[in-house]
């Protein structure tokens, strides 16, 4: 990613996407959980009274060791900070245990589910490659966070993945066509069956 192209994008994420709250905001609603000691370190403070503290390194943006970390989204239940963490050319989220500061990376923002026992992570990303490409559901447990599936080998990409309910996950396969030279979509379906989450179509997971 050019420089300049990642200015543009770490500045985004600061003001804010359209379909979510700013940092700056999300700061200032919960002034009393969390905050910045100083523009580097972002301080998260448990239900416990200790604070646990997440830090950065805002290098100059063409630096390969440069990474830039923001916070989110907050779900107040099950009290989850969610955190993205961006690189030159890859990045990836961090979910935290707001009551014990135990924390897990995922591939994407989650998506609770409609029961709150169930968060999905999905990302689409067949062509650049940059991040990790396909599925994770964690089921949230009294601990923190447990992966109850992954699969980011997929030769297609998932695009507007949504619950349809609390054992169904609904989805479009993005896949590019090289006789083409575009793409082609089609409808899938994650259905969770038997206490194991099972592809519509295993055969087209492979």
């Amino acid at each position: 990613m050019k420089p300049f192209l990642l200015v543009l994008f770490l500045l985004t994420l600061q003001l804010g996407a359209d379909d979510g709250m700013s940092e700056r905001e999300l700061l200032d609603l919960y002034a009393d959980r969390v905050f910045r000691s100083d523009d580097s370190t972002l301080c998260i403070v448990l239900s416990s009274g200790d604070t646990v503290t997440f830090v950065d390194d805002r290098k100059p943006v063409y630096m390969e060791d440069y990474n830039a970390l923001f916070l989110v989204d907050r779900l107040p239940e099950p009290n989850l900070w969610v955190l993205e963490r961006d690189y030159i050319e890859y990045r990836h989220w961090i979910l935290v245990n707001g009551s014990d500061g135990s924390n897990v990376q995922a591939i994407a923002a989650p998506v609770m589910s409609p029961d709150g026992t169930r968060l999905l992570c999905a990302n689409e990303d067949i062509m650049a490659g940059f991040t990790d490409n396909g599925f994770q559901v964690w089921k949230l447990v009294p601990d923190g966070f447990m992966l109850e599936f992954e699969d980011i080998s997929l030769q297609w990409g998932p695009k507007d993945a949504i619950w349809e309910d609390d054992h169904t996950i609904v989805f479009v396969k993005y896949e590019f066509d090289a006789g083409s030279y575009g793409f082609t979509t089609r409808p899938g379906k994650l259905l969770f069956v038997d206490s194991v989450w099972t592809p519509d179509d295993p055969a087209d997971w492979e």
